[in-house]
């Protein structure tokens, strides 16, 4: 599915502007971002070479039969034939003709993509002007410059944290790089691995986005042909600026190589596009909103830096800490494909680390999220979650009563906002409603993911035990298993985050051999969250009012983390009268389903399973 922002004279996809804010997204540019610099474009290019080989002799016969391939597009046919002609030193005398003139300058658009600062660029351009253009930007530096001949150089690349560009058709300072013909392309991919790898690898770590490219470009087709073919497709989405080459070609791109189509219409000169693309882009990116249209006015205080055994809310993502590296790769997959699967045992937090984890995320990225508790009633779970307040104005809409209402409340949203649903706890679709009664909802889930007049993208979460049971999706949303993400329990850096962070916001420290001792007392193949917030919540609460650091002192009079642990719900059961300390463990009961998960109940619910004595103490 197309998500797109509005932006003048065509739309740009938030997933591009993310990946652009967290440094995480790359230029692939061809011979279309040169062209208004005096260069010739791949058509002109081959054209020429051709005409010299009929300067240098050929056949009616032959050159006929070239200006037929030429007209059908078989560029690199015609480029073997004449380069193979003409042979090296008149090749290598015609390339520097056309790429050294005096006459060639860089043009606006080289300065627009030095100045909005891409960590990094590819292209197919044996030019210099990208280099001349970083000089002008920052006069007496000199990016560094790779070709597929720098095999050394070429593993190292994911590792470099400066601007680099990398020629991957070679550069006119040496000829001899030149990759021109199908022959040249085959040798390249087939006898150079390392220069096929570190594309391979730029691609799954960088998304890119390609400008100065039709979609008939046989450079660029052979490029993402061969890298999906060999590494078995792109994970990542990717964006191009191109004349609009109709829905099937677009699909078709979209299918194979990851690629979202930014279509301009055939009556805007392409290097025109391009210069108002850039242009747009940068001040989409200089005026990103910070306040979200949905964020209300009033925020909760937070007063503990812990949580206990509550999950973590948006408000609570200020001391949320120890989940960044999970959320920007489920971010990645998230921006990658419509639907994302986010499983994990139970406990391992992953309710915490969509609401205080993604969703801020989310908001300050302008998408709407809809967070959704999956529960027997689905359109009412649908109904809560759906924003009744912008910053400025109450939203006065009726309550949903059937999925029609659902789909006309979602369009309503994305008609200029993008929307990403989250189905929490999905595992409880299946423990509470019966096949009879998802059908229905299976339906609707897949047209959430197929209805292309909706910017939507769905996200599902679900214990990693009931992941089979999202076999029974699979015929209405084939794609349920494609883009998944397990989270795991912390690692033994993520929970030091966890402890220390949130404890630094309230201005208390832990002492170093602590921590140490906590963390390991804790660790079995990695740390329990459930675990860690039992222990520092006790710890926390043990500290006096003066108290600014938590010690071993305070750590050996609770007995340690394991007595913590044990002994947490004696403790709290230990602070209520001896009467109602049967109510609440029933209570407990009631809170937890048959298989282990947490039951959806209400008050009062809850209060109609007492006699009515009972229920005065409740």
């Amino acid at each position: 599915m197309t998500e797109y922002k509005k932006s003048g004279f065509l739309r740009i996809p938030h997933a591009l502007l993310d990946s652009i804010d967290t440094k995480r997204c790359g230029l692939f540019i061809g011979s279309g971002i040169s062209i208004n610099s005096g260069l010739p474009s791949w058509h002109n290019l081959i054209l020429e070479l051709m005409n010299s080989c009929i300067d240098y002799g050929i056949s009616s016969k032959e050159q006929n039969e070239l200006n037929h391939l030429l007209n059908q597009g078989a560029f690199l046919e015609v480029a073997d034939y004449s380069r193979e002609k003409m042979g090296n030193r008149r090749f290598h005398d015609i390339m520097q003709k056309l790429f050294r003139s005096p006459n060639i300058e860089t043009n606006e658009i080289h300065d627009l993509i030095i100045n909005l600062n891409f960590p990094l660029i590819i292209t197919t351009n044996y030019d210099k002007l990208l280099e001349k253009a970083f000089t002008y930007t920052y006069p007496g530096e000199v990016p560094p410059v790779y070709t597929y001949k720098n095999t050394a150089s070429l593993a190292r690349l994911l590792g470099e944290s400066e601007f680099f560009i990398l020629k991957i058709h070679g550069d006119i300072d040496d000829v001899g790089t030149i990759i021109l013909t199908k022959k040249d392309y085959r040798k390249v991919l087939s006898e150079n691995p390392a220069c096929r790898v570190t594309l391979f690898n730029l691609f799954a770590s960088y998304s890119f986005l390609f400008l100065g490219f039709s979609i008939k470009d046989p450079d660029l087709n052979l490029i993402l042909e061969d890298l999906s073919v060999t590494f078995g497709g792109f994970a990542r989405r990717h964006f191009a600026l191109m004349q609009d080459p109709g829905d099937i070609l677009s699909k078709s791109f979209s299918n194979n190589y990851n690629v979202e189509i930014m279509p301009y219409t055939s009556n805007i000169e392409h290097g025109k596009a391009v210069y108002n693309f850039l242009i747009e882009l940068k001040k989409l990116i200089k005026n990103r909103p910070h306040k979200h249209k949905y964020e209300t006015k009033s925020r909760k205080s937070i007063t503990h830096p812990y949580k206990f055994l509550d999950f973590y809310d948006v408000d609570d993502s200020v001391i949320f800490f120890g989940r960044e590296r999970e959320v920007a790769e489920i971010i990645d997959l998230i921006n990658a494909r419509d639907i994302t699967t986010l499983t994990g045992k139970s406990g391992v937090g992953k309710t915490s680390l969509v609401k205080a984890g993604l969703f801020p995320k989310f908001i300050s990225n302008d998408y709407i999220p809809l967070y959704v508790r999956s529960s027997s009633n689905m359109i009412s779970a649908f109904d809560s979650a759906f924003p009744r307040q912008t910053y400025d104005n109450i939203i006065d809409t009726p309550p949903m009563t059937k999925p029609t209402d659902l789909f006309t409340e979602l369009k309503r949203l994305s008609d200029s906002d993008e929307i990403i649903i989250v189905l929490d706890q999905f595992e409880e679709f299946f423990i509470r409603l019966d096949k009879k009664a998802r059908n229905p909802w299976i339906e609707v889930l897949s047209r959430l993911i197929h209805d292309e007049s909706l910017l939507i993208k769905l996200i599902i979460v679900i214990r990693e035990d009931f992941l089979v049971e999202l076999n029974e999706l699979k015929v209405n949303v084939p794609s349920i298993f494609n883009n998944m993400y397990r989270l795991k329990i912390l690692t033994l850096d993520e929970a030091r985050k966890a402890i220390c962070e949130p404890a630094l916001k309230f201005g208390i420290k832990y002492e170093s051999t602590l921590l140490n001792e906590l963390l390991d007392s804790m660790y079995s193949d990695g740390v329990e969250p459930a675990h860690l917030q039992i222990v520092c919540c006790a710890l926390y609460d043990s500290l006096l009012p003066d108290d600014k650091k938590i010690t071993k002192l305070h750590y050996d009079s609770l007995g340690g983390a394991r007595k913590i642990i044990a002994n947490h719900v004696s403790r709290v059961l230990g602070t209520l009268r001896r009467q109602d300390k049967e109510i609440a463990k029933f209570i407990l009961k009631q809170l937890v389903t048959y298989v282990q998960t947490k039951a959806l109940v209400t008050f009062n619910e809850i209060l109609d399973s007492f006699n009515n004595q009972d229920k005065n103490n409740v």
